[in-house]
């Protein structure tokens, strides 16, 4: 066992960086050498003192940071903080792709059914500034015989659109041979891909067919003869293939290029495009005279979990992996799990106390699909315990807010300018998404960020709402409706 020796007489171990060594060093220098009192910069021994402090002040960095990286609350590389969710046994979610409907319109009228078939390739079209980004169709669109594509029904709707997603597919890539060997990785060659599409097969041998296998979120339930696989994204975002160890999980048998994997590859917030912008045919359909999304994606892209929200999250996991038994457990199974939230609030029905109320705030104003609603409940129904009767999901509600503030502007500034920003600061101060469900607004602390942050407000004072604090009930989410001024002083 390593003992703690204890701190040597007049080293002072609180210095750590250049100017702390430096002085420490001279004084020592004094201490021992009282005649030397040259201390200017153009002197030999304080050039050497110097050059040492340098050094140290660089060793004191480094012994900072791995210190720091030690810990996951700590770490600022991402690299390291996976290390602590394959601890954990938490994946972070990786880059998610939008989805959008698209309407193809044909050249001319056939007499027949005309197939788009799935997995056609369309794109937003290349600029200047942006590259193209590729959507792919998930199902077979069948535009029937006689009509064109573009027709609408009587709720002004199209009538012919196929649901695309984000990123283009991979089919039957093959990632290489197993060795025999336990825990074998291998890499998907592109990158973000979206997890859920991929389809990863395993060939025993040259009179054998190729055999799926089953993706895993961890190898815990696995046995010997499971065939399982692990996908997980690193810090680079290439998402690498984990397989067992023969006890948790199977190991591939030994046949040359015998695994392969199909998925989609694209992903993040680049996919959230405006309206009728997907206009580009990539796939060979000389029949198609115009394609275009009549809508925004009805579900939105999303970026891969940040270094703040792995920190959050993989601790959270380890607490309600085997089961949520607190009301927050409940709030941190749906943020780890679903990377389209952004704020939970779970509470007790006031009715059944063995039933839940979950209030939902999406990402980037992302409305909840009844799929996603389900994989939550799914989700939810595996970690709560036994007793746990209803779990109900709502959306959260807005308790918008309507200001009367009295405004005394410095005569040296223009009355109508600081009008407009104490109005625009007011929009983004109660913007949707920057409090949390149910969380207190101080109107102290609003009156006092105006006051702070807008030049040539000299007194600024919230008349209504007539309270020191806002409080939204367990569903609400305070949000900005309206603000009224009542203003003086100021010049045209």
């Amino acid at each position: 066992m390593i003992q703690n020796r204890a701190t040597t007489l007049g080293i002072d171990y609180s210095s750590r960086d250049y100017e702390s060594f430096r002085a420490d060093m001279i004084r020592y220098l004094q201490s021992v050498l009282p005649t030397y009192t040259d201390t200017s910069q153009n002197d030999a021994g304080i050039v050497i003192i110097e050059a040492l402090a340098r050094s140290l002040d660089v060793i004191s960095y480094y012994v900072d940071r791995e210190a720091n990286e030690a810990l996951l609350s700590t770490a600022k590389q991402r690299k390291n903080a996976l290390l602590w969710c394959n601890m954990f046994g938490y994946i972070p979610k990786s880059t998610s792709p939008s989805q959008v409907y698209q309407v193809f319109v044909l050249q001319n009228i056939q007499p027949t059914d005309f197939l788009i078939p799935k997995g056609t390739v369309i794109s937003t079209p290349a600029t200047q500034l942006s590259q193209p980004v590729y959507f792919t169709t998930m199902e077979n669109l069948v535009i029937p015989a006689n009509k064109k594509g573009n027709e609408k029904g009587v709720d002004g709707k199209y009538l012919y659109k196929v649901l695309c997603k984000q990123g283009q597919q991979i089919s039957n890539e093959v990632l290489g041979t197993s060795n025999g060997k336990k825990n074998q990785t291998f890499n998907l060659s592109y990158y973000p891909v979206d997890i859920s599409s991929m389809k990863l097969e395993v060939k025993y041998d040259a009179n054998s067919a190729w055999v799926a296998w089953e993706q895993v979120k961890n190898f815990i339930d696995s046995n010997y003869a499971s065939n399982h696989y692990l996908p997980y994204a690193l810090d680079n975002d290439v998402v690498q293939v984990k397989f067992g160890d023969g006890n948790l999980g199977a190991i591939p048998p030994q046949y040359a290029n015998g695994i392969r994997c199909s998925y989609m590859y694209g992903g993040g917030v680049v996919g959230n495009v405006r309206a009728n912008t997907i206009t580009s045919l990539v796939s060979n359909l000389p029949q198609i005279s115009d394609t275009f999304n009549p809508e925004e994606p009805i579900i939105k892209g999303t970026e891969k979990e940040s270094l703040d929200e792995i920190k959050v999250n993989a601790p959270a996991y380890q607490l309600t992996r085997w089961g949520a038994l607190t009301l927050s457990d409940f709030d941190s199974v749906i943020k780890e799990t679903f990377n389209t939230v952004l704020y939970t609030k779970t509470v007790r029905n006031p009715l059944d106390f063995d039933s839940l109320k979950i209030y939902l705030m999406m990402k980037d104003g992302h409305i909840i699909t009844e799929t996603e609603k389900q994989e939550m409940l799914k989700e939810l129904s595996v970690r709560k315990l036994a007793g746990m009767k209803n779990i109900e999901l709502f959306p959260m509600e807005q308790n918008a807010v309507s200001i009367q503030a009295s405004v005394v502007i410095d005569d040296n500034h223009v009355r109508s300018i600081v009008q407009k920003a104490i109005e625009e600061f007011t929009n983004q101060y109660f913007a949707v998404g920057k409090f949390s469900i149910g969380e207190s607004v101080s109107v102290t602390q609003f009156e006092k960020a105006v006051y702070d942050n807008i030049d040539g407000v000299y007194s600024f004072r919230v008349i209504t709402p007539n309270t020191l604090v806002i409080k939204p009930t367990d569903s609400q989410v305070v949000t900005f409706n309206s603000i009224t001024l009542n203003i003086t002083g100021g010049k045209e």
